[in-house]
């Protein structure tokens, strides 16, 4: 059994023997029991529940950052894109002889380097079991030589979390995984939600958002709430900062995100079969029917969508 226990491998070649080249390899960590604190800090349920497959936040490192969110290569050798910052603006405002405060959002234009994004991994830790004895484990993944980062990827979101993890073999060790119970969405009963119970929940979810902005993203999920949803659901671990609201009569569920410069997303199919996919699925491959840029035209854009 290959066990790993250092702050980062840089290199699959001094940990992995050759033979296990073109393999599937699975990275897993044993005896649990030891980072019970942490596994409920990334948000599994306690008691474990086996099959349960959550995304961890990006809070926990570079690693896991990037893990959750991806990241970007910024294109120096193209033109600057123009972008808009959102952000809560206080002002007084003469009426007559008087002046009142006056609180709006507004869209300040900037400029940037233009971005080649790169995909979050999006690689999910699973509750398992090996020899009847529960582990925390991933998806297998091919050691290839010659494109090793998927492979040291997982090896060192495992080392940022825990400490150590174990390399399984295919010839001997891989463990067979039972059907995923994703708990990367918390799920609120159907029913018509009154802004001031739902805010708090919102404002949780976005604490790590700066206060400006998190002022303008407030008042985007106030917007949309106005529109009576029948459920909402609020994203854990690596989906903090996710916000679903539920549409079924419509057929339509709107997705909110906390990322600065994102947008909010348009989808027409099933919540259910939505939740169960991971975080790269939802993005990356175009499973949403409309995207709306956070913009000065944010709001006329979602209104529209209501008034068909």
């Amino acid at each position: 059994m290959l066990i790993i226990n250092q702050r980062r491998v840089l290199s699959l070649g001094n940990h992995l023997p050759t033979n296990l080249i073109g393999k599937k390899l699975q990275v897993a960590l044993l005896n649990p029991d030891r980072v019970q604190a942490k596994l409920k800090d990334i948000g599994f349920s306690s008691p474990w529940v086996e099959g349960e497959a959550i995304l961890p936040s990006p809070k926990y490192g570079p690693v896991s950052r990037f893990n959750a969110e991806g990241g970007f290569n910024k294109l120096k050798h193209l033109p600057k894109e123009k972008l808009y910052r959102s952000q809560e603006r206080t002002y007084n405002q003469w009426h007559g002889k008087d002046t009142i405060e006056v609180t709006e959002v507004v869209y300040i234009e900037y400029e940037r380097y233009q971005r080649e994004e790169i995909p979050a991994p999006s690689i999910e830790l699973v509750i398992s079991k090996k020899a009847n004895e529960i582990v925390v484990t991933t998806d297998a993944v091919v050691y290839d030589e010659k494109q090793p980062r998927p492979l040291m990827h997982v090896i060192n979101l495992f080392l940022e979390l825990f400490g150590d993890c174990v390399v399984l073999d295919e010839a001997g060790n891989l463990i067979e995984l039972p059907k995923l119970v994703k708990v990367n969405w918390e799920m609120f009963p159907e029913g018509e939600y009154p802004w001031d119970k739902v805010k708090p929940f919102i404002e949780k979810s976005f604490e790590r958002t700066p206060p400006k902005a998190r002022a303008a993203i407030i008042n985007r999920m106030e917007s949309i709430n106005e529109k009576k949803p029948s459920f909402f659901a609020i994203g854990r671990g690596g989906f903090s900062g996710y916000v679903v609201f539920g549409f079924p009569e419509r057929n339509m569920y709107v997705m909110e995100c906390r990322r600065t410069n994102n947008a909010t997303y348009i989808f027409d199919k099933d919540w259910e079969v939505l939740s169960q996919l991971t975080k790269a699925e939802i993005l990356e491959e175009n499973l949403h029917k409309q995207r709306v840029i956070h913009s000065p035209t944010w709001l006329k854009q979602i209104n529209s969508l209501f008034d068909k």
